[in-house]
C-alpha cells in the first residue's frame, strides 16, 4: 500500500504518461504556427528590430543574443 501512496503524491501512475501528451501536444502547436506565414513574419520582425515583439520573439531574441 506504501508504494500506491508515494505514487498518488508524484502524481500518480499515469503522470508520466500526461506528461508525454503535453509534449506531444506542444510539438504539434509548434509545428502549426511555424507553418504559418503571419506568425513567422511576426517573429522575424521581432528579432530584426523591425516590429513589436510578443512573449515568444522576446524569448527568441534572447536565445540569439
Amino acid at each position: 500500500m506504501e508504494r500506491f501512496d508515494s505514487e498518488r503524491r508524484r502524481g500518480g501512475i499515469l503522470a508520466p504518461i500526461i506528461e508525454n501528451a503535453k509534449c506531444k501536444a506542444t510539438e504539434i502547436g509548434g509545428n502549426i504556427k511555424l507553418q504559418d506565414e503571419n506568425f513567422v513574419r511576426k517573429q522575424l520582425d521581432c528579432i530584426l528590430d523591425q516590429g513589436p515583439c510578443d512573449k515568444i520573439g522576446t524569448t527568441l531574441k534572447s536565445k540569439l543574443s
